[in-house]
């Protein structure tokens, strides 16, 4: 050890003695100097395939984009605007109608725990159909936490009782089953078939949707709060149906009741 014990300064030498026996492997690998690192001569074939695909990867890049000129226009502001909040602005629909709402006595005090206190932006993924031709992916919008999720879980809570009396209610797929076991034609002039429909929520108007909601809301026995209430919670769900399917053709959210998980197996 040096005599300046600073740590900057602080060194450790290491004396070999000369009657210490060593092989030839351990001297070959102390004439390397203390530097030296031994590795694995075995290479690791993936590894090396992809470090050469990125590789690859980046050159091409390179070469298609060289001579390419930036069509970019910087002084157009609009075009690099950050784009509003959507989901503050639908935040702050909801929390003014309910208040509102509450102000009027048309709600009790307790709903405003139909406010989401921290909502979140809705998200997008797919789900493949491996069973058509293609692997063509459903969209699925994942609204958890969104500003009208409350109120969505609220007003199904109302509807269900009562969509389950219609006559052509069907729960889900075991329901269906038990029907067409105890199904059976009065004589043999009868035919079944089924049918298809294409985007069967998505092209109901909204304006025939909300007066078959009122409808509904009507057929209750107790009318609190009132049909006209429900209705202005209900208008909030079809802005935000619209706002979003107006991002994208492709994109179709849809507002769907059950009061199972197990819904019809689409094939």
């Amino acid at each position: 050890v040096t005599n300046d014990s600073s740590p900057e300064n602080l060194k450790t030498v290491v004396t070999i003695p000369e009657n210490l026996l060593l092989s030839d492997s351990e001297k070959s690998v102390l004439s390397k100097g203390l530097n030296f690192v031994p590795i694995s001569q075995k290479t690791d074939e993936f590894s090396v395939k992809q470090d050469v695909e990125k590789f690859l990867r980046r050159v091409q890049l390179k070469a298609f984009f060289h001579d390419k000129e930036d069509d970019s226009n910087t002084s157009n502001k609009d075009t690099f605007k950050t784009l509003q909040n959507l989901t503050l602005i639908n935040q702050n629909i909801v929390k003014n109608t309910i208040n509102d709402l509450i102000a009027k006595q048309e709600l009790p005090a307790t709903a405003k725990n139909l406010i989401i206190t921290t909502p979140r932006t809705s998200c997008i993924y797919f789900l493949p159909k491996i069973h058509k031709p293609n692997n063509p992916g459903r969209p699925i919008v994942s609204a958890c936490s969104c500003p009208t999720e409350v109120i969505s879980s609220y007003l199904d809570k109302i509807k269900a009782p009562i969509v389950k009396t219609l006559p052509s209610y069907i729960k889900d797929s075991q329901h269906a089953l038990e029907i067409f076991r105890d199904f059976s034609f009065l004589d043999q002039n009868k035919l079944i078939f089924t049918m298809d429909i294409t985007f069967l929520y998505t092209v109901i108007p909204n304006d025939e949707g909300l007066r078959a909601h009122k409808h509904v809301f009507d057929l209750r026995t107790v009318k609190e709060p009132s049909s006209e209430t429900l209705l202005r919670l209900a208008e909030l769900l079809t802005q935000f149906i619209t706002a979003v399917n107006s991002f994208h053709p492709a994109l179709k959210y849809t507002w769907e009741i059950s009061d199972t998980s197990l819904a019809f197996l689409d094939i």
